[in-house]
């Protein structure tokens, strides 16, 4: 087991290191990656950029045992807040149903999970919207800034090792054109026969 260290301009030693990955799922915008799951983006007009967050930690994990899904947590902090905060009263949620939370990478594949009942919310702004899916949670935390917490598991169409090239983006977006990203261009990848550790900053 090794430890890397992968920036933008070694985006390269990522895809030797994941060389036993199917033909088309190494970056070639119009293929479909048939061993990630990961929806191909590029050819989709692109939603509207989001706001940048000052700073933001992803992780992948994959293993063996569990071959069919890929876990996702992202950790954000110093993002925008909603314009909504302003007036939001208590027990209201700030954020707009649906909500999606997306990884992306440069080879235009993306993992995601949405949120489709409404937030919870006891205190209004300050205060966090909370949703919750059957298998994902969302935390958005209004304070001086806003801070962003999410736990996804996300299903691959077939098993396998996922494939995703730095640098990643992440984007949290409601139904109310309220949007927050950050890209993350540094990357510790850990790989064994039977598992994979991605974490990004």
């Amino acid at each position: 087991m090794k430890l890397r260290l992968i920036g933008p301009s070694a985006a390269a030693a990522l895809l030797s290191l994941l060389a036993t990955l199917p033909a088309g799922a190494n970056g070639d915008p119009t293929a479909t990656p048939t061993a990630t799951g990961a929806v191909p983006i590029c050819t989709r007009t692109p939603p509207p950029a989001g706001q940048d967050c000052g700073s933001a930690r992803v992780r992948l994990g994959w293993t063996s045992k569990r071959p069919d899904f890929v876990t996702v947590s992202i950790s954000a902090t110093h993002c925008p807040a909603p314009a909504a905060c302003a007036g939001a009263p208590a027990f209201s949620a700030v954020t707009t149903a649906p909500a999606r939370v997306e990884i992306s990478d440069s080879a235009c594949h993306a993992l995601s999970a949405s949120f489709t009942d409404p937030a919870l919310n006891t205190t209004g702004c300050p205060g966090r919207d909370f949703y919750k899916a059957d298998v994902a949670k969302l935390r958005l935390v209004y304070g001086a800034a806003t801070t962003a917490i999410a736990s996804i598991r996300v299903p691959l169409a077939q098993p396998g090792v996922p494939a995703l090239t730095p640098p990643l983006r992440f984007t949290i977006r409601d139904a109310a054109g309220y949007a927050i990203e950050r890209t993350l261009g540094t990357c510790f990848v850990k790989q064994s026969d039977t598992s994979l550790k991605m974490k990004c900053f």
